[in-house]
This record gives C-alpha cells, sequence and structure tokens, in this order.
C-alpha cells in the first residue's frame, strides 16, 4: 500500500472527458494511474507514451495546481519520507535537525547550553523558532557574553512574561535597582 497524507482530491470532469477520448483501456488505466500517482504521491509519470502522454499533458496544469495548492493550504510534503516517498520534503527543518544545529554551537560552559536549550524551547512552543542558523549563532553568542545569573535571569523574565526576546538591559537594571535607592529622611524636607 502506498502511503499518503492526502485524503481527497477533485475529479474534474475534465479529467473524465480526457478519459473518455482515450480508446484503448490499457492507455486508460495508465491515464487514471498517473493522475492518482500525482494527486496521491506527488509522483510524475515515468514512460507515458503518444495519446495517454497528450491526455496527462493537457490536464498537467490542473493536476500540478490541485497538488501545490494543497500543500501550501496544509504546509505539509504529499508523502512522509519516513514512509517511503519519492520527493524530498518541502517542509521546514524538523525539530531534530535543529538540534543538530544547536550542538555544533560552542558554548561557554555546559549551563550556559542548558539555558540556551531551554529558550530555544520556549521558542518553539510560542511557534516563534529562529529561521536561520546565522540567528541561532548570534542568540549563543550573546549568551556566551553574559554570566550564568545573567543569563538565567534574562531568560526566566523573558519566559514569564511571555515575550519573543530577550533583554540584557534588565538584568542591569535589575542589579542597579536595589543599589540606587535612598532613603527619605523627613529631616531632608523639613527644618525645625
Amino acid at each position: 500500500m502506498k502511503l499518503t497524507r492526502r485524503k481527497y482530491f477533485k475529479f474534474y470532469r475534465s479529467y473524465y472527458d480526457v478519459y473518455n477520448m482515450l480508446e484503448k483501456k490499457d492507455d486508460k488505466i495508465k491515464f487514471l494511474e498517473s493522475l492518482l500517482d500525482k494527486q496521491f504521491l506527488d509522483k510524475d509519470p515515468v514512460e507515458l507514451k503518444g495519446n495517454v502522454k497528450m491526455a496527462y499533458i493537457s490536464q498537467l496544469n490542473s493536476i500540478e495546481q490541485q497538488v501545490k495548492g494543497w500543500q501550501t493550504k496544509t504546509g505539509q510534503a504529499i508523502t512522509d519520507p519516513e514512509q517511503g516517498g519519492t520527493q524530498a520534503p518541502s517542509q521546514a527543518p524538523t525539530l531534530q535537525e535543529k538540534e543538530k544545529e544547536k550542538d555544533r554551537i560552542n558554548y561557554k560552559t555546559p549551563e550556559h547550553e542548558k539555558i540556551f536549550k531551554t529558550w530555544l524551547k520556549y521558542r518553539d512552543e510560542i511557534k516563534k523558532p529562529y529561521k536561520s542558523d546565522s540567528s541561532i549563532q548570534s542568540v549563543a553568542n550573546k549568551f556566551n557574553q553574559h554570566t550564568i545569573e545573567c543569563c538565567n535571569y534574562v531568560v526566566d523574565l523573558s519566559i514569564s512574561n511571555q515575550w519573543q526576546g530577550l533583554f540584557w538591559d534588565k538584568y542591569t537594571e535589575q542589579k542597579k535597582t536595589p543599589n540606587t535607592r535612598k532613603t527619605i529622611n523627613r529631616s531632608d524636607f523639613f527644618t525645625d
């Protein structure tokens, strides 16, 4: 059984008209097999000849538009590559591929790596993953420039406030705030 994610497609009247124009039963079967393989597996027909080839080519634009429309609408490839699809996936990198990329980054300490991965996991959970390797590397470099205490504080603050970004200056503000408070005495305002 050929596995596919797609459950149905519109069988246009033009497919039926072309099918009826074919005279031989074998030609009709080849046409239908080619149509079904393209719609459900995104597999282009091979070795079509004569009238069958002409029949298929005459419908190729609408067939490809249907396949492309389904893939765009669902954001998925028609076949699952693990299930024997014939084409490479058109999806974004999987979580496993992103993990491999994260493993190539040099971290200052194992704690930096743990905090960084916590941040990337949060970004994935809110459906805002970093889209390029260079942006991931740039953020990792920022982590390596700061202390563990700072990274923990900034990541915790961003996650707890449901922010999409990291605000490193919040850590320095937090550090300054307790020390800059001045106690106001009554004598500062009133003289006896």
